[in-house]
Parts: structure tokens; C-alpha cells; sequence
């Protein structure tokens, strides 16, 4: 269920439960919202959008294809990469991964090259491509966020066009008041 219009003036934050939801009302109603799912999706709408700051790595990552037909899928489409964030330099028989979302933690950074191998349609490749970073960038379970961190990810995550994470899994579970005090029969 998407949140039409949404107005920040409704949102009253509530907490962080079980190390991996914001808890918050928003006018009549009590929204759960994973933080990791919702901050997965708006980093991967950031990443399909070319809106991504990309960064140099201190030390390159090196890629050795594992056949020609894998180092042609590569120079094909390493400039389509590049809009999600990732630049890749052909050096005589290996590729090197030069720059990546600042996003994403250098330790995570080769996991592109799990993608790659797979060799998607070019599409495909990208979205995997950007599913996977944003994924590797999110909050993690046990994260823990500020009120104006959680404030900031749920003004984010209500003004997204999709309620869902890459993967298809929901964000948030909206309940409106009626409905919560049915649940617990404090309404017949």
C-alpha cells in the first residue's frame, strides 16, 4: 500500500524494535517498516537513476576472466556499468574494477564480479548489478539509527514509487488504528 502524498507532518517516530524495524504512526495508523528493505530500495532507485557518487579505489580490484567469451560480455558492457557506478579498465588479459559507489564498503565491492559471471542480459545485469550494491550498502539487522536517521530513511522510503526491496519483499506492514483495535477486541 503506498502512501499517496506523503506529509511529514504525520509521521510521529516511535522506536526501533528487534534490531531490524522503525516503528512509527503516520496520522491513524501504526506502519512497521524494515529498515533494511527500505533503505535497500531507495539506494538502488538512486543507483538505476545514474544519480550514484562513484569513487576511486585506493587499490584496484582485479578481475581475470574466466574464458573470452566472459572478457567480451565485460567490454561489452562495462560502459553500462559505469551509470550504476562501477568503471572497469581492460589491462592486457585482466579487467580492473577502478571505481565503485562510494555507497558501497570496499569490502564489498568485488561481489560485482558474482553478477558478472552470470552473465545476464544487459538489463538484467544492470538491475542485478544495482540490486546487489544496494543490498551490500544498506542498514544491516542491528543496526542502530538516531531519530533523525530513522526520521530521514522514513520520509525516504514513503516517497518511494515501489513499497518493495529489489528482491520483492514488502517494506513496511501498514495497520490502521481500527484494524489494530480489532485485533485485540478493543472494538466489536
Amino acid at each position: 500500500m503506498l502512501f499517496r502524498s506523503p506529509d511529514p507532518e504525520r509521521i510521529r517516530y516511535v522506536g526501533q524494535v528487534l534490531g531490524v524495524f522503525i516503528v512509527f504512526e503516520y496520522g491513524d495508523d501504526l506502519v512497521i517498516m524494515d529498515q533494511h528493505a527500505a533503505h535497500e530500495r531507495h539506494l538502488y532507485n538512486q543507483i538505476l537513476s545514474g544519480s550514484v557518487v562513484s569513487q576511486e579505489m585506493l587499490v584496484p580490484v582485479v578481475y581475470e576472466p574466466s574464458s573470452d567469451e566472459e572478457d567480451r560480455y565485460l567490454a561489452v558492457n562495462a560502459p553500462r556499468l559505469e551509470s550504476a557506478g562501477f568503471v572497469f579498465e581492460r589491462q592486457e588479459g585482466t579487467w580492473l574494477l577502478t571505481h565503485a559507489p562510494a555507497m558501497l564498503p570496499e569490502s564489498r565491492t568485488g561481489s560485482i564480479f558474482e553478477v558478472i559471471r552470470s552473465m545476464p542480459d544487459p538489463d538484467a545485469l544492470i538491475r542485478s548489478t544495482a540490486a546487489q550494491a544496494a543490498c551490500k550498502a544498506a542498514i544491516k539487522d542491528g543496526d542502530s539509527l538516531d531519530e533523525i536517521g530513522a526520521l530521514s530513511l522514513i520520509r525516504a522510503a514513503l516517497a518511494l514509487p515501489e513499497p518493495r526491496c529489489p528482491h520483492g519483499r514488502p517494506i513496511w506492514v501498514r495497520m490502521s488504528r481500527t484494524d489494530l483495535f480489532k485485533a485485540v477486541r478493543r472494538l466489536v
